[in-house]
């Protein structure tokens, strides 16, 4: 083919990729609890971007205590095909065809950057926490599923192999230098590891408030390291270093339940939440548990708690964060129904109440016949260990071979 031939048909191809651009419509959702705009050129990829951005939102607000809703807006593109990210002013902003995990990372990182700048009030800068955080809240969703299914599996397994023979991350290490998601296996590993250090932070008494101090220290110039050591205090005594209280703490989450029922969990917190204690009317010692459903005839006999109708309904919003998808618009009816209540409306209340209950019953055998289906087909269709398999062999293979 002459030089000729092939210009024109690289100004062809050019000119039809423009042609395709134009023609291809783009779809775009906003999703008002984030202030967040996703356009893509596909009805599918924007809904499943907005859905999962609201997960990967909600499990940032949880692991590090924060809430509300954001005041800076954000754009999330998706070029079409032929479409240059030069040519686009999105604050996310990914060619066509773009990998759906890197997606996925850089929102996440997006997301609990902006959170991270609005509520702690401090100047803009980039903690290299905001890395291995990002990697864990993506981790959760993007593969195991949490807020989608009844059933969060975090599953360790991987770790708990790499940990039996003696191989642990170096801390330093996997929190200030994260690998590119375009290599698959090495940043799904990272994730992995990312995810059980998060874990073992969580589980720690100060929780939450342990996480938001270390990005505080961050931002004011310390290394996450540095950070861990002075928050950590007399709880690294000798011969403790920060490396041997990593190894300790990641090893014994690692064999934790494979399986926490969250739906359990939230079940069993409703139950304690809609059966109040009260005490009985001209008793000073006896009380009883009454139903939620039942608490307004029971008002005429006491004054009304506003107080107490208040942390139920913080609780309850709480809970609804955390809750299967399926199940949250009926919590929030729920919380309506409380805040009925505490305006005194008790007819009302009680019949909001029924109305709520009744479709949180319809949700949760829906979400109940979901999650056993999606057990089912989990166990069917990936053995555990399979994505990791070539990058398990490759280790093996290297420390068998010599130098």
């Amino acid at each position: 083919m002459s030089f000729r031939v092939k210009h024109i048909v690289f100004l062809y191809l050019l000119s039809f990729s423009a042609l395709l651009a134009q023609i291809t419509p783009i779809i775009s959702e906003n999703v008002e609890e984030l202030l967040l705009r996703v356009r893509t050129s596909s009805l599918e990829d924007t809904r499943a971007l907005a859905q999962a951005s609201l997960l990967f939102a909600r499990e940032i607000d949880r692991s590090i205590g924060f809430a509300g809703i954001p005041r800076r807006a954000m754009q999330l593109t998706i070029l079409r095909p032929g479409e240059s990210v030069s040519e686009h002013e999105s604050d996310l902003c990914f060619p066509h065809g773009s990998n759906s995990l890197l997606i996925s990372y850089e929102l996440c990182k997006a997301l609990l950057r902006r959170r991270i700048e609005e509520d702690l009030g401090l100047p803009v800068a980039k903690p290299d926490s905001i890395d291995w955080l990002a990697a864990a809240v993506c981790r959760r969703v993007f593969f195991g599923g949490k807020g989608l299914s009844s059933y969060y599996r975090p599953d360790y397994s991987v770790a708990q192999r790499q940990f039996r023979q003696g191989r642990f991350p170096k801390l330093e290490i996997l929190l200030r230098i994260s690998p590119s998601p375009k290599r698959s296996a090495i940043f799904r590993l990272y994730m992995l590891h990312c995810d059980l250090f998060l874990a073992r932070l969580e589980n720690l008494p100060e929780g939450s408030s342990f996480i938001r101090q270390l990005l505080e220290l961050e931002l004011h110039g310390r290394s996450p390291c540095e950070a861990l050591e002075f928050l950590l205090g007399e709880n690294l005594l000798p011969p403790d270093n920060l490396q041997s209280w990593y190894e300790k703490g990641v090893q014994a989450e690692s064999v934790r339940g494979l399986r926490f029922n969250e739906l359990d969990s939230i079940l069993s917190e409703l139950e304690d939440l809609f059966n109040p204690v009260i005490l009985q009317p001209g008793e000073k010692r006896s009380i009883k548990k009454i139903p939620m459903r039942d608490m307004p005839k029971h008002l005429k006999d006491y004054n009304l708690n506003t107080q107490a109708i208040s942390l139920m309904q913080n609780r309850l919003s709480r809970l609804s964060k955390q809750a299967p998808f399926l199940l949250q618009e009926p919590m929030y009816k729920f919380n309506a129904a409380l805040g009925t209540l505490r305006q005194n409306k008790r007819r009302r209340s009680q019949k909001e109440f029924k109305l709520a209950e009744k479709e949180f019953q319809k949700a949760l055998a829906r979400q109940s016949r979901i999650a056993e289906l999606h057990e089912k087909h989990a166990a069917a269709k990936m053995p555990p260990l399979l994505p990791f398999a070539s990058f398990l062999n490759a280790v093996d293979l290297a420390q068998k071979t010599k130098p």
